[in-house]
Protein backbone atom coordinates (compact mmCIF):
# COMPACT_ATOMS: atom_id res chain seq x y z
CA UNK A 1 0.00 0.00 0.00
CA UNK A 2 1.54 3.19 -0.92
CA UNK A 3 1.89 5.76 1.60
CA UNK A 4 -0.10 8.67 0.66
CA UNK A 5 1.30 11.38 2.85
CA UNK A 6 4.20 10.81 0.67
CA UNK A 7 2.22 10.97 -2.45
CA UNK A 8 0.34 14.18 -1.77
CA UNK A 9 3.76 15.95 -0.75
CA UNK A 10 4.79 15.26 -4.50
CA UNK A 11 1.45 16.47 -6.06
CA UNK A 12 1.93 19.54 -3.88
CA UNK A 13 5.49 20.03 -4.68
CA UNK A 14 5.35 18.85 -8.28
CA UNK A 15 6.86 22.49 -9.48
CA UNK A 16 9.73 22.67 -7.39
CA UNK A 17 10.62 19.22 -7.99
CA UNK A 18 10.53 19.74 -11.70
CA UNK A 19 13.30 22.57 -11.15
CA UNK A 20 14.78 20.35 -8.89
CA UNK A 21 15.42 17.77 -11.64
CA UNK A 22 16.19 19.93 -14.45
CA UNK A 23 19.73 21.19 -12.49
CA UNK A 24 20.64 17.42 -11.87
CA UNK A 25 24.26 16.52 -13.51
CA UNK A 26 24.56 13.66 -15.61
CA UNK A 27 23.87 10.30 -14.20
CA UNK A 28 26.44 7.46 -14.70
CA UNK A 29 24.46 4.86 -13.72
CA UNK A 30 21.69 5.76 -15.86
CA UNK A 31 24.47 5.90 -19.22
CA UNK A 32 24.99 2.14 -17.63
CA UNK A 33 21.36 1.26 -17.95
CA UNK A 34 20.93 2.55 -21.26
CA UNK A 35 24.16 0.99 -22.03
CA UNK A 36 23.60 -2.27 -21.08
CA UNK A 37 20.30 -2.77 -23.60
CA UNK A 38 19.74 -3.15 -26.90
CA UNK A 39 18.21 -0.52 -29.10
CA UNK A 40 14.66 -0.59 -28.93
CA UNK A 41 14.43 -2.82 -25.83
CA UNK A 42 11.07 -2.24 -23.49
CA UNK A 43 11.86 -0.72 -19.99
CA UNK A 44 9.64 0.12 -16.99
CA UNK A 45 10.41 3.24 -15.07
CA UNK A 46 9.10 2.31 -11.64
CA UNK A 47 8.74 5.69 -9.73
CA UNK A 48 9.28 7.91 -12.65
CA UNK A 49 8.71 11.33 -11.38
CA UNK A 50 8.17 13.95 -14.28
CA UNK A 51 9.65 11.19 -16.52
CA UNK A 52 13.12 13.14 -17.39
CA UNK A 53 15.18 10.25 -17.35
CA UNK A 54 12.41 8.09 -19.46
CA UNK A 55 12.62 10.90 -21.96
CA UNK A 56 16.37 10.41 -21.39
CA UNK A 57 15.53 6.71 -22.25
CA UNK A 58 13.44 7.27 -25.44
CA UNK A 59 16.17 9.58 -27.07
CA UNK A 60 18.90 6.95 -26.90
CA UNK A 61 16.93 4.56 -28.48
CA UNK A 62 15.13 2.56 -25.53
CA UNK A 63 10.93 2.19 -25.32
CA UNK A 64 9.98 3.53 -21.99
CA UNK A 65 6.98 3.28 -19.64
CA UNK A 66 6.75 5.38 -16.99
CA UNK A 67 5.00 4.05 -13.93
CA UNK A 68 4.02 6.39 -10.88
CA UNK A 69 1.54 6.56 -8.17
CA UNK A 70 1.69 10.25 -7.84
CA UNK A 71 -1.18 11.86 -10.27
CA UNK A 72 0.74 15.31 -11.17
CA UNK A 73 3.82 13.21 -11.69
CA UNK A 74 2.38 11.03 -14.56
CA UNK A 75 0.80 14.45 -15.65
CA UNK A 76 3.77 16.02 -16.28
CA UNK A 77 5.66 12.71 -17.90
CA UNK A 78 2.59 13.03 -21.06
CA UNK A 79 1.97 16.71 -21.02
CA UNK A 80 5.64 17.94 -20.67
CA UNK A 81 7.83 14.98 -22.46
CA UNK A 82 4.27 12.71 -24.09
CA UNK A 83 5.81 9.70 -22.53
CA UNK A 84 3.60 6.90 -22.19
CA UNK A 85 2.70 6.95 -18.49
CA UNK A 86 0.31 5.42 -15.93
CA UNK A 87 -0.38 6.04 -12.55
CA UNK A 88 -0.09 2.35 -10.53
CA UNK A 89 1.46 2.00 -6.99
CA UNK A 90 4.57 -0.48 -6.69
CA UNK A 91 2.60 -3.57 -5.22
CA UNK A 92 0.96 -3.30 -8.78
CA UNK A 93 3.11 -4.72 -10.52
CA UNK A 94 2.69 -8.41 -11.49
CA UNK A 95 3.35 -8.84 -15.11
CA UNK A 96 5.93 -11.93 -15.89
CA UNK A 97 8.80 -11.27 -18.56
CA UNK A 98 7.44 -8.48 -19.75
CA UNK A 99 10.14 -5.73 -19.04
CA UNK A 100 13.64 -5.78 -20.82
CA UNK A 101 14.89 -3.41 -18.61
CA UNK A 102 13.50 -1.90 -14.59
CA UNK A 103 14.67 1.20 -13.32
CA UNK A 104 13.74 2.41 -9.87
CA UNK A 105 16.10 5.59 -9.29
CA UNK A 106 15.26 6.67 -5.39
CA UNK A 107 11.99 5.14 -5.95
CA UNK A 108 11.42 1.94 -3.87
CA UNK A 109 12.76 3.88 -1.04
CA UNK A 110 9.18 5.22 -0.45
CA UNK A 111 8.38 1.41 0.51
CA UNK A 112 7.81 0.03 3.90
CA UNK A 113 10.83 -1.69 4.73
CA UNK A 114 9.28 -5.21 5.52
CA UNK A 115 7.66 -5.46 1.92
CA UNK A 116 11.10 -3.88 -0.13
CA UNK A 117 12.03 -7.95 -0.69
CA UNK A 118 8.69 -8.60 -2.35
CA UNK A 119 9.36 -5.61 -4.68
CA UNK A 120 12.47 -6.94 -5.85
CA UNK A 121 10.90 -10.44 -5.90
CA UNK A 122 8.32 -8.79 -8.23
CA UNK A 123 11.09 -6.93 -10.51
CA UNK A 124 12.94 -10.07 -10.96
CA UNK A 125 9.65 -11.86 -12.38
CA UNK A 126 8.42 -8.54 -14.73
CA UNK A 127 11.85 -9.21 -16.43
CA UNK A 128 12.73 -11.28 -19.36
CA UNK A 129 15.78 -13.45 -18.77
CA UNK A 130 18.67 -11.18 -18.93
CA UNK A 131 16.61 -8.68 -18.15
CA UNK A 132 18.75 -5.36 -16.77
CA UNK A 133 17.37 -4.21 -13.29
CA UNK A 134 18.30 -0.93 -11.70
CA UNK A 135 17.89 0.34 -7.81
CA UNK A 136 18.75 2.96 -5.96
CA UNK A 137 18.10 3.63 -2.41
CA UNK A 138 19.49 6.40 0.69
CA UNK A 139 22.39 4.57 2.74
CA UNK A 140 20.99 3.91 6.44
CA UNK A 141 18.85 1.76 8.50
CA UNK A 142 15.24 1.87 9.76
CA UNK A 143 12.44 4.20 8.16
CA UNK A 144 11.24 7.11 9.16
CA UNK A 145 9.60 10.31 7.76
CA UNK A 146 11.64 12.98 6.40
CA UNK A 147 11.75 17.26 6.94
CA UNK A 148 9.02 16.93 4.62
CA UNK A 149 6.82 14.07 5.48
CA UNK A 150 7.97 11.65 2.81
CA UNK A 151 8.08 8.31 4.04
CA UNK A 152 11.93 6.64 3.43
CA UNK A 153 13.07 3.00 4.23
CA UNK A 154 16.75 3.15 4.51
CA UNK A 155 19.44 0.08 3.85
CA UNK A 156 22.79 -1.01 3.78
CA UNK A 157 25.14 -2.15 1.05
CA UNK A 158 25.04 -5.37 2.36
CA UNK A 159 21.12 -6.38 3.28
CA UNK A 160 20.82 -4.62 -0.82
CA UNK A 161 23.13 -6.98 -2.44
CA UNK A 162 21.85 -10.02 -0.21
CA UNK A 163 18.25 -9.64 -1.15
CA UNK A 164 18.90 -9.05 -5.12
CA UNK A 165 20.66 -12.13 -4.80
CA UNK A 166 17.78 -13.68 -2.66
CA UNK A 167 15.58 -12.80 -5.42
CA UNK A 168 18.19 -14.48 -8.60
CA UNK A 169 19.49 -11.06 -9.73
CA UNK A 170 23.50 -11.28 -10.70
CA UNK A 171 25.31 -7.95 -9.92
CA UNK A 172 27.05 -5.86 -12.70
CA UNK A 173 27.99 -2.50 -10.94
CA UNK A 174 27.45 -0.66 -8.00
CA UNK A 175 27.41 3.07 -7.96
CA UNK A 176 27.53 5.73 -4.91
CA UNK A 177 27.54 9.08 -4.08
CA UNK A 178 26.11 12.33 -2.22
CA UNK A 179 23.34 14.37 -3.15
CA UNK A 180 20.39 16.42 -2.12
CA UNK A 181 16.55 15.88 -2.54
CA UNK A 182 13.80 17.57 -2.54
CA UNK A 183 14.33 18.53 1.10
CA UNK A 184 17.90 20.14 0.80
CA UNK A 185 19.49 18.09 2.96
CA UNK A 186 22.95 15.95 1.59
CA UNK A 187 22.88 12.21 1.91
CA UNK A 188 24.98 9.14 1.08
CA UNK A 189 23.05 6.61 -1.62
CA UNK A 190 23.82 3.74 -3.54
CA UNK A 191 22.76 2.38 -7.01
CA UNK A 192 23.00 -1.51 -7.92
CA UNK A 193 23.06 -2.69 -11.63
CA UNK A 194 21.64 -5.86 -11.74
CA UNK A 195 20.93 -8.66 -14.71
CA UNK A 196 18.75 -11.57 -14.48
CA UNK A 197 20.64 -14.80 -15.18
CA UNK A 198 19.38 -16.29 -18.67
CA UNK A 199 18.42 -19.54 -17.18
CA UNK A 200 16.47 -18.09 -14.13
CA UNK A 201 12.82 -19.56 -13.65
CA UNK A 202 10.68 -16.95 -12.13
CA UNK A 203 8.45 -18.82 -9.46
Amino acid sequence: MADKKTITIYDQNIITYKKMVDKLPDIKPLNAFIDALQAGAYVLDWGSGPGYLAAEMRARGLRPLCVDASSKMVEAARNDYQLEAKQAEFSHLNENQIYDGIWANFSLLHVERAAFFSHISAAATALVPSGIFYVSVKLGKGQERDELGRFYSYFGQDELEEMLGQSGFEIIDIFTGKSKGLAGKLEKWIGILAKVPVQFAPK
